[in-house]
């Protein structure tokens, strides 16, 4: 059962966490200075564009669809079609200078799995000890994702395989091109501006970076947990997941590093929905495996490990 396995996961990748972080080099200013710029003329109209093109999409599918599944799905794609084949003409070489081109596509997702496996525990332990707080602080229990909900109620096989392609691919894909791609890129180009009063700054520092990474990470979270209703014990997990993303980003210059991140984070949620309710006995299982009352998200998973972790980015 995924229960009995997830401690003994948890406990290797914590103990050889910092040995990958070191060799990662992610504590070296300089990995950071040194890493890929990415010249561009993204401006905050195309900021405003994307995210109107997200607000409006549900207004123009909701007469042939009230799913919200499918409206976030259709809202995604937008946005990230949008992104791609618009506003990728913004930087200096194209798709290439987003990091959406095929080059180096093994190597940046290869360095998103290890940065993932080194920062995963830290993201368990970080929202364990927010949910704590939450809990004595605000007397609140911590919520699960809305679509993390629809898998658990699902009706059928093919309803349920929709929701994960929605959460672990088109998500990670639209939503990394938005907050990093183009926001955290328009943040960083912003900065540099500010700090040198110079409207032609073309490369970043580290430290200008830092504060692009940082901001985008906290809006990352915000926006994420307007969806989680009484769920604040998510915010400093969120939040380290967006500065971890924006990390990998930066580093490697290469969007494909953060999906493949953002892709495992999610896919890691959905896991303990899914399987989580391995070897319960049947009247406690979700309509995932056998179309039964849905079970209380604290019988998923190993107790309410199950129900902490149940979120996604």
């Amino acid at each position: 059962m995924l229960s009995d396995i997830l401690p003994a996961i948890f406990l290797v990748t914590l103990v050889l966490s910092p040995y990958i972080l070191l060799k990662l080099q992610v504590f070296s200013p300089a990995a950071l200075g040194n890493a890929p710029q990415r010249p561009n003329q993204l401006t905050y109209i195309d900021l405003a564009a994307a995210l109107f093109i997200a607000l409006g999409t549900p207004f123009i599918f909701v007469s042939f669809t009230r799913r919200a599944d499918l409206l976030s799905t259709l809202v995604d794609l937008a946005v990230a079609a949008f992104i791609v084949f618009v506003l990728s003409s913004r930087f200096t070489d194209g798709r290439r200078g987003l990091g959406i081109s095929g080059a180096g596509i093994w190597r940046a997702a290869g360095f998103g799995v290890l940065l993932y496996a080194a920062v995963m525990p830290w993201l368990i332990v970080v929202e364990i000890v927010s949910a704590i707080a939450q809990k004595h602080l605000l007397h609140e229990k911590n919520q699960m994702h809305p679509v993390l909900k629809q898998i658990e109620h699902a009706q059928s096989p093919m309803q349920i395989v929709s929701l994960v392609v929605m959460i672990c691919i088109i998500a990670p894909i639209a939503e990394e091109l938005f907050f990093r791609g183009l926001l955290q890129t328009l943040l960083i180009r912003g900065i540099a501006i500010w700090r040198r009063q110079d409207s032609k700054a073309r490369e970043a520092k580290a430290g200008e970076r830092a504060a692009g990474i940082l901001i985008a990470a906290a809006i990352f979270a915000t926006v994420h947990l307007t969806v989680i209703k009484d769920a604040w014990s998510w915010l400093p997990a969120l939040f380290l997941l967006g500065v971890t993303l924006g990390y990998a980003y930066e580093r490697t210059g290469k969007l494909w590093a953060d999906i493949t991140i953002h892709a495992l984070f999610n896919a890691f949620a959905v896991s303990l929905i899914i399987f989580g309710h391995a070897g319960q006995p049947p009247v406690n299982r979700s309509p995932v495996h056998n179309g039964h009352t849905p079970s209380k998200m604290h019988r998923a998973g190993s107790g309410s490990a199950g129900k902490r972790h149940a979120t996604i980015g």
